[in-house]
């Protein structure tokens, strides 16, 4: 009975600070994700007057949001699997019964809210860096 309640404590407590890490990390990559294709309005001016048309424009950036996420999810999951066998191993210590169960719903679940994080910051960015016309845009960073 005890052993149960400690190892529903210390679940507790680990879901918790996934969550938490989880926030901070949607955060980062909102805030980064949006930064980059605010700041880079200018180039995306220069490729929009070269002949660049909006089709083309949005698949570049969808490629590149893509190639974020797939890198960025191949990290986290190779960094993830390494943190569960060390805690499994830690764990197998204390707990004869413990046994590792591969999360699938987890994984499948940090997969979508990935790519639907990057689809929302995608979005937000092309709209805040489409506000403002191709001259308006070469003309505010040639001041």
């Amino acid at each position: 009975m005890q052993n149960r309640m400690m190892s529903e404590t210390v679940q507790t407590f680990i879901y918790c600070f996934t969550v938490i890490c989880g926030l901070i990390a949607v955060a980062n990559v909102f805030n980064t994700l949006t930064n980059s294709l605010i700041l880079r309005r200018r180039e995306f001016a220069v490729l929009k007057s070269i002949g660049m048309d909006e089709s083309a424009f949005r698949r570049m950036i969808a490629y590149e949001c893509a190639s974020y996420a797939l890198r960025g999810f191949a990290v986290g999951l190779a960094l993830a699997a390494v943190a569960a066998a060390f805690l499994t191993r830690a764990m197998a210590y204390s707990f004869t019964t413990f046994t590792l169960e591969p999360p699938i719903a987890e994984t499948a679940a940090a997969a979508g809210i990935v790519l639907a994080v990057i689809a929302v910051s995608a979005a937000y960015a092309l709209r805040r860096s489409h506000a403002a016309s191709v001259v308006e845009a070469l003309r505010d960073d040639a001041i």
